[in-house]
């Protein structure tokens, strides 16, 4: 069921309660790498900024990128459609926000519903992108727009070269983050990770899988008696396969969040507070430090609380 009606109400309301005063809203846009290879998957941030205190959208942020002609809109061909805000965070006083985006793919479907899968980035050479926030119609539209930052394709070599043009150039929704949704995609990814090993063309179907897996293991965890210790037993080994492997490019950090989160669920703090500060410490200007420091930061008062909790007669 997709939730895009939903979203464009909330944004049609926002519209109607905000105004549309551009000058006190600001998006950097920064990219997490300068150069990949070509077809391969990458991420940008996106940070907001306001002089005062305003609720924001973060389903009318929009990528836009150019290849040297106009810019178009990107749009990740995400399942399910953009997932609405139902309660806007504010910027302002309070700090900024901060997103991520993953560029990997985009979908096309004909007039007779055929649908094509290409490249986002998918030729040799520059692409410029930037990000832009729009909300709202007419007097009460809100337009603004981030910095411009430059992504360079570069053609890959040896093992990476033999499974673009393998594997992947005919079938550009094996590197998709969302390759888990699709069983025979999985298989395919699963594959080639076991031919092609660490690739940074299979990191962001790879995360995708193992979160999947986690999600998986992890559920029968929270069952009660001998079927849950059993259950414990098996997402603890397959955490421990996850923490011991890596992701090339711009997905190892969530890599490890992915690997902290499944620890707090398993109830494990210390282990997971170590991989948060390993997160922060490795990362430290990524969107996923400042979820691991957060993190860190409620784990210490919650721990401060029982402790007082404990102390009182």
């Amino acid at each position: 069921m997709t939730m895009l009606p939903l979203v464009s109400a909330l944004l049609l309301l926002a519209g109607q309660r905000e105004h549309a005063d551009t000058s006190q809203l600001a998006l950097e846009l920064r990219a997490s790498e300068g150069t990949i290879l070509v077809g391969q998957p990458t991420k940008v941030s996106i940070l907001l900024t306001a002089n005062g205190d305003m609720p924001v959208h973060p389903e009318a942020v929009r990528l836009l990128i150019s290849s040297g002609a106009a810019f178009h809109e990107y749009a990740s061909p995400t399942p399910g459609g953009t997932t609405a805000w139902i309660f806007p965070p504010t910027v302002g006083s309070s700090g900024p926000l901060e997103l991520e985006r993953t560029i990997d793919i985009v979908r096309s479907v004909d007039p007779l519903g055929n649908v094509t899968h290409a490249f986002a980035l998918g030729a040799p050479g520059k692409y410029a992108v930037k990000a832009r926030y729009d909300v709202g119609s007419g007097s009460q539209r809100l337009i603004r727009e981030s910095n411009v930052v430059t992504i360079t394709a570069k053609v890959p070599t040896g093992r990476d070269l033999e499974l673009f043009e393998t594997h992947l150039r005919s079938h550009p929704q094996i590197v998709s983050q969302w390759a888990a949704v699709e069983p025979p995609i999985e298989r395919r990814v699963r594959e080639l990770s076991e031919q092609y090993g660490d690739s940074p063309y299979l990191s962001a179907a790879q995360l995708g899988i193992w979160r999947r897996d986690l999600d998986r293991a992890i559920a029968p965890t929270l069952t009660h008696g001998q079927e849950s210790a059993g259950a414990r037993t098996k997402a603890s080994a397959l955490l421990h396969e996850i923490g011991g492997r890596s992701l090339p490019g711009p997905f190892e950090a969530d890599r490890l969040l992915l690997v902290a989160d499944a620890w707090v669920m398993l109830s494990d703090r210390a282990e997971a507070k170590r991989i948060y500060e390993l997160v922060a410490e490795r990362f430290p200007d990524s969107v996923g430090a400042r979820k691991a420091e957060e993190w860190i930061r409620s784990d210490a008062e919650a721990q401060a609380a029982e402790q007082r909790i404990k102390q009182t007669p």
